[in-house]
């Protein structure tokens, strides 16, 4: 064979490639089209987003018209939502591209579980006269990628999009604000510590370091508490003290904070003053606690409440 003729049949060879990959999917419409990334939703702007249900869960993410803050309606209540965890998913949810078009017929919706029986329907409302509410499904990962299934309520067409799936499937504590008391406090801010009948005061020492001095009732001398670290302990935890849920009103019938077992209360350097009611323990041995500063009650589990307390009971015992 000449080198001419090698050249003649590799060069039909691969035109015959390209006409079969390009032209495919004229005569085979179910065969995958590829495409550049494109906006699934042009028309939507994060901005415009004013609420989100999902199909798979009992609440509902909705931003509150003057505020702007999202919260989340659990129960027929409102409850504050993390700004961050929202906004995020949002964003990503307005900003969500396509690459291909895996199907344009919707019979074939199941293979890709885009069908009601499993697909997970997000609803969009932008509040906007002309189009209230907009639903995406998502269904099955692309294997061995970063993408995921998707369609769309006006739509028979399957795209092949950005992978969110992290944000599916989750429930209405993933998407809460669960800091029972401002980020930003730190331990030099606590000054004092009340616990029961004990009080404790921090006092600056000769070399500047801070000293804590116990006190016990109305008794006017107090004693120099040696494990400092130990306060330090407890200001952390107390500071850092987080709920894995909210509780509901259902819930909050067997709470016990109508009268806690106990109360702490600690006073900051810039004169705020924050207590902490705790109450009785769930069948999940989760306790009920409530800070005074808010209207909110607080699930949070055992162990955590129990790093609070324990250095408080070594520091009176």
């Amino acid at each position: 064979m000449t080198y001419k003729r090698k050249v003649i049949l590799l060069t039909t060879a691969v035109v015959l490639l390209l006409s079969t990959y390009f032209l495919g999917p004229v005569f085979d419409p179910q065969r995958e089209i590829r495409l550049s990334a494109k906006p699934l939703l042009p028309e939507v702007n994060s901005e415009d987003i004013v609420s989100v249900g999902f199909s798979n869960a009992d609440y509902l993410l909705q931003r509150g018209p003057e505020s702007g803050q999202w919260h989340i309606l659990l129960e027929g209540e409102s409850f504050p939502a993390d700004q961050i965890q929202v906004q995020s998913f949002i964003e990503a949810v307005a900003r969500l591209s396509y690459y291909s078009v895996a199907s344009k017929d919707k019979s074939t919706w199941a293979d890709f579980s885009l069908d009601d029986g499993q697909g997970n329907r997000v609803s969009l409302n932008t509040g906007s006269p002309e189009e209230q509410e907009i639903s995406l499904v998502f269904g099955a990962e692309v294997q061995g990628s970063s993408r995921q299934y998707v369609r769309t309520s006006n739509s028979e067409n399957t795209y092949v999009a950005d992978d969110v799936s992290a944000y599916l499937d989750r429930d209405s504590a993933y998407w809460a604000d669960l800091n029972l008391f401002p980020p930003d406090m730190s331990i030099q801010d606590v000054i004092s510590i009340e616990y029961r009948e004990y009080r404790i005061e921090r006092s600056e020492a000769s070399q500047g370091q801070p000293q804590w001095i116990l006190t016990k009732g109305s008794r006017g001398d107090g004693q120099l508490i040696d494990e400092t670290g130990t306060v330090d302990r407890f200001i952390r935890s107390f500071i850092e003290l987080s709920g894995e849920d909210f509780a509901t009103s259902s819930e909050r019938r067997n709470s016990g904070l109508t009268s806690p077992r106990e109360i702490i209360r600690i006073e900051t350097a810039d004169g705020n003053e924050y207590e902490l009611r705790i109450g009785s323990r769930n069948t999940q041995n989760r306790i009920f606690v409530r800070p005074a500063h808010t209207e909110y009650t607080y699930l949070v589990s055992e162990w955590r409440v129990n790093t609070v307390l324990n250095p408080l009971h070594e520091l009176v015992e």
